[in-house]
């Protein structure tokens, strides 16, 4: 708006518009509506990141309920209201959502449950909606307690998880390493044989279609049990690994890294498939998944230290593809003339199988363009080199 010069001639004033990121219900500026002028803005629909901010130290709490806390980074509030969907994961496999809303103008909101009736559990959020936000869906752990026994001789086989760092797009199969702890009061032949599952669940990656669902059941006997207990410190690691046909191998070593010879059949028995990736030809950036420790029996549980957790990388191996194309500047026929003004050229990343076009999220892009062909570099047609530098949401 411009300001009342009181009669004096102040000239022509210039005014300069940034356009800042906007976030949640936004106008849209069109150069077809006449309430606007110049370009529509593009929304590039990249809002915060809502994440799990606070989680109940102890579950043993006065009134029998537990508390999530979900809230958007920096205390910054959007203006509309976001709905948070929060996933829990029991300890025996089974599945519960939430919804949680975080007021419009605020930046945090909670959600308050009774205490589950489970020995542990893992939370993270797997959707959100308003305020054009994005979401961490990273798996916190929360140990509840509320499994095993506590008398002298009920100690419980305490497991541990890793996995595969990363593992190739192309068919890679992830491995697992379990480390077991067996504490002094644990009776190994009254507690019986131990049964755990290792389930995986999709972040970045989508089970079924980026990687096989690779769930494993691993049973130990109590016979094993008692031999590591009494002969070999009570503490073990066992590998479970692929033998390139699509079977399972389990080996279990000792504290000291030796494997156990001989072991008796039947002493560790495994079910299912290891988890392995799909090769779907298209860009999409390394992916991940968890595999978290589930279904375990009653007398064991999972550290603290990890909570029976771990994530897996899929390294992409797809490369994107760089497309050039004259975009104006060309008659009906396709051709330039003398002393026009300058064509237009675009540059864009797109998907080597849809041709879609991609977007580089992780950095900009810059690339180097020359330009040749039968007319003469310098003298019929200028630049003849330049660079293009293709931003993150641009694609």
């Amino acid at each position: 708006t411009a300001g009342d010069g009181h009669g004096v001639d102040a000239g022509t004033d210039t005014v300069s518009w940034t356009i800042v990121d906007m976030q949640g219900s936004e106008v849209v500026y069109d150069k077809t509506d006449p309430a606007s002028t110049g370009d529509a803005i593009a929304d590039d629909m990249r809002g915060p990141v809502v994440s799990i901010t606070d989680l109940d130290v102890t579950q043993n709490t006065s009134d029998g309920t537990t508390t999530i806390s979900v809230g958007l980074p920096g205390g910054v509030a959007v203006n509309e209201n976001v709905t948070v969907t929060v996933q829990m994961v029991y300890s025996d496999g089974s599945v519960h959502d939430h919804t949680v809303t975080i007021p419009a103008g605020q930046s945090a909101g909670n959600l308050t449950l009774p205490v589950p009736n489970t020995d542990y559990y893992h939370v993270r959020i797997v959707g959100s909606t308003g305020g054009e936000t994005r979401f961490d869906d990273g798996f916190r752990f929360v140990d509840v307690g509320n499994g095993g026994g506590s008398g002298p001789f009920n100690g419980r086989l305490e497991l541990s998880l890793d996995a595969s760092d990363s593992i190739a797009e192309n068919g890679g199969v992830a491995g697992y390493t379990i480390t077991g702890h067996l504490p002094g009061n644990y009776m190994p032949l009254l507690n019986g044989d131990v049964t755990f599952t290792l389930k995986t669940y999709g972040n970045s990656a989508a089970q079924g279609t980026d990687y096989s669902e690779g769930e494993v059941t691993v049973t130990l006997s109590a016979e094993l049990l008692a031999r590591i207990k009494y002969f070999e410190g009570g503490d073990f690691t066992l590998k479970l690994t692929d033998d390139g046909n699509g079977n399972i191998v389990p080996t279990i070593y000792d504290s000291n890294g030796n494997p156990f010879t001989p072991i008796l059949p039947g002493a560790i028995k495994v079910t299912g498939d290891l988890p392995k990736a799909n090769d779907d030809n298209h860009v999409e950036g390394d992916e991940t998944f968890t595999t978290i420790i589930t279904g375990i029996s009653s007398n064991a549980t999972v550290s603290g230290s990890d909570g029976g957790m771990a994530k897996t990388t899929i390294v992409d191996d797809d490369t994107p593809k760089v497309k050039v194309e004259v975009t104006g500047g060309l008659d009906d026929d396709g051709n330039a003339h003398e002393g026009q003004t300058p064509i237009t050229v675009t540059v864009s990343l797109v998907d080597p199988v849809t041709n879609e076009p991609l977007d580089p999220a992780n950095g900009p892009i810059t690339l180097e363009l020359t330009f040749g062909g039968d007319a003469t570099r310098g003298t019929d047609f200028v630049p003849y080199t330049t660079t293009v530098t293709i931003q993150p949401g641009e694609g």
